[in-house]
């Protein structure tokens, strides 16, 4: 049953493919999959579970806490297709590439630009216990409207279940029928990361040094963003076919991250680094920025400290007054506001709305077969229907990227 996620509003029809990309030199990759504008009516619709098993599984171990982790992974493996109602992404799966240097010529667009041809990029960074298609909604919206969007699902630990986008050898698989290889899962902090480092004589402060553990994890997520941006046109071309869907990952990129992609988001921007200078726009979902001086995580200090941000032409925050990050990071969110001045920072408060309103998760939960349970141990009373929070959200999304979308491009 499609019918749980809404239809992206732009004028593109949007394809996606799932690709692993390369992490530096010792064989790592970051699977990721990648939205682009298609051809109408090509590829396969409905071909892409929203949540698949071995991700329900590694969900269920995360989340599904009163049941221990082994049994919680079972119960949800087994009954993710009940609660999603057997949600599928909205995008073509495989669909042939729509031409942008068409679409140039069609808007008379300089040809002689060296731009002219190549969609611009955005890249979506999940929150904890999250998954590739988790944020499906945002990703597929954007590319309507004429983006290259990647979607990565991180290997530090943070995804429920990170697995390779393509299919292993059947000895590489974990068992679920998929052959798909799983690169990590979820690391607990409570159950896991905590008694680790507390049984380690050489840790003075487990809180301090499980902050700086969730420092280094979003180090590991910058470096899968700037991969998955770096391998972009390699695997579009290796899969879809050489110069397909040309795309610019040198400047003007847009980045987005919901909760701990927050962070990432913000620190792809903060870090002072050449290669920060590509991104132009950020957009953080119900950010995690908590506490503050040489406390704070899990973005560095030394990266919050930058004192302005001149290569971003804007920054877009929203925050749920229903979520706990709200008291956690609303004074940071102001901070970092202030580091672009404020003709370019922008706050979309939600004051009734959960942490989960700017993902599909509450969407697909509650729309659900079984959305009155999800409801009543989430306790969602007083917030607005999670269809109405999303849309919302993605209307504002698509609002505040007027001017960076591709000309002659409208919201519907």
């Amino acid at each position: 049953l499609m019918g749980s996620l809404p239809e992206p509003t732009g004028k593109y029809a949007v394809g996606a493919v799932e690709v692993d990309v390369p992490l530096g030199d010792e064989g790592l990759v970051v699977p990721c999959v990648i939205y682009y504008p298609a051809v109408a009516g090509t590829g396969t619709k409905g071909a892409m579970a929203w949540l698949p098993e071995a991700t329900a599984r590694g969900l269920g171990e995360a989340q599904v806490d009163f049941l221990g982790a082994w049994l919680g992974g079972v119960f949800l493996g087994a009954a993710a297709p009940l609660a999603t109602g057997r949600a599928t992404v909205r995008a073509s799966l495989g669909a042939s590439p729509l031409s942008r240097r068409d679409q140039d010529r069609d808007q008379d667009q300089d040809q002689d630009d060296p731009f002219a041809g190549s969609w611009k990029t955005a890249v979506f960074s999940h929150g904890l216990t999250a998954w590739r298609h988790v944020n499906s909604t945002f990703c597929v919206e954007v590319a309507s409207h004429g983006v290259v969007v990647i979607a990565c699902e991180h290997c530090d630990g943070s995804a429920a279940r990170a697995t390779a986008s393509e299919f292993s050898s059947p000895g590489d698989g974990d068992g679920d029928g998929d052959k798909k290889k799983t690169l990590a899962s979820f690391v607990s902090w409570e159950r896991a990361k905590k008694p680790e480092l507390a049984r380690d004589a050489a840790v003075a402060d487990v809180e301090a040094a499980g902050r700086d553990w969730r420092r280094g994890q979003v180090d590991r997520r910058v470096d899968e963003v700037h991969a998955a941006l770096d391998g972009l046109q390699g695997s579009l071309d290796r899969v879809l076919g050489r110069r397909a869907v040309p795309c610019r990952v040198d400047g003007e990129v847009l980045v987005l991250g919901q909760s701990f992609g927050g962070a990432t988001a913000a620190t792809c921007v903060l870090e002072a680094s050449p290669r920060s200078r590509r991104f132009s726009r950020a957009m953080l979902y119900d950010p995690w920025i908590e506490l503050d001086g040489d406390d704070l995580y899990p973005i560095r200090p030394r990266h919050f400290q930058t004192p302005t941000l001149p290569h971003l032409d804007r920054l877009d925050v929203w925050r749920n007054g229903k979520s706990r990050l709200w008291a956690l990071s609303k004074d940071n969110t102001e901070r970092l506001a202030a580091k672009c001045g404020p003709t370019r920072a922008f706050f979309h408060d939600e004051p009734l709305c959960g942490h989960f309103a700017q993902t599909d998760a509450a969407v697909v939960f509650e729309g659900g077969p079984l959305g009155f349970l999800y409801k009543r141990l989430k306790g969602t009373d007083g917030e607005p229907p999670a269809i109405v929070a999303l849309q919302r959200a993605s209307a504002q999304t698509i609002d505040a990227l007027q001017g960076w979308l591709p000309p002659g491009d409208t919201h519907q």
